[in-house]
């Protein structure tokens, strides 16, 4: 499998975090990863600068849009969480 543009990143990163419970930035990679299926080649994949993971740069971009929309925010570093304004929050 492709490894996913930023836009069809953005429903996993907001399934990580529904419960409305503080997740760490970890957990909502891993959940992203293991949404998708991504295989260990993929998932070590580098952006040509050779800086970060791909994977790592479309969940950081889709985590951008999500909190400017309104649909998540960051309660401490290196954490997400939905809110209320999420329709899918818990």
């Amino acid at each position: 499998m492709a490894i996913p543009d930023f836009q069809t990143v953005m429903l996993p990163v907001l399934d990580a975090v529904i419960d409305g419970q503080p997740r760490t930035l970890g957990d909502v990679r891993q959940h992203v990863t293991e949404t998708f299926l991504l295989s260990d080649e993929e998932r070590k994949q580098r952006l040509p600068s050779g800086r970060q993971t791909v994977i790592n740069n479309r969940i950081g971009w889709a985590r951008t849009y999500l909190n400017k929309a309104g649909l998540r925010h960051i309660p401490e570093r290196g954490h997400d969480k939905a809110t209320t304004r999420c329709p899918f929050s818990g």
